[in-house]
């Protein structure tokens, strides 16, 4: 059996319906906060975009996530005139963790056979 998000799953004593909802919370609540983030650089309100940033990185932590937590930290840091660049070589990272939430949550819908919003989730993609 694969152990997904093995430090957070250490942390909850492997019970696998707390995992659910927090890999759940970080993926809706990070989903969001990319969004915002994209808005405020383009709006150049970087004091926005560092907080978003950090809201991220402290959601991969939990996760134990260190490479996206890494990434999104190396976006808090950027000055507005590297953002574009450091923001390019950040996304995939960050992103690669959202899809692995999103899918260790929709995995979890299917293997109980519950319809999404039954069970408190919605999949969306990003």
């Amino acid at each position: 059996m694969t152990i997904h998000f093995p430090e957070l799953a250490k942390l909850l004593e492997n019970d696998q319906n707390k995992l659910q909802r927090v890999v759940w919370e970080f993926y809706r609540s990070s989903i969001k906060d990319l969004r915002r983030l994209e808005q405020a650089a383009a709006a150049n309100e970087w004091q926005s975009v560092q907080r978003l940033a950090q809201r991220i990185q402290i959601g991969c932590l939990q996760l134990g996530e260190h490479d996206a937590a890494n990434a999104a930290a190396g976006l808090a840091h950027s000055s507005a005139e590297f953002f574009a660049d450091a923001y390019r070589q950040s996304l995939p990272q960050i992103v690669q963790t959202l899809d692995r939430a999103e899918e260790f949550v929709a995995r979890g819908i299917a293997e109980r056979n519950l319809p999404p919003d039954s069970a408190g989730v919605d999949i969306t993609r990003h």
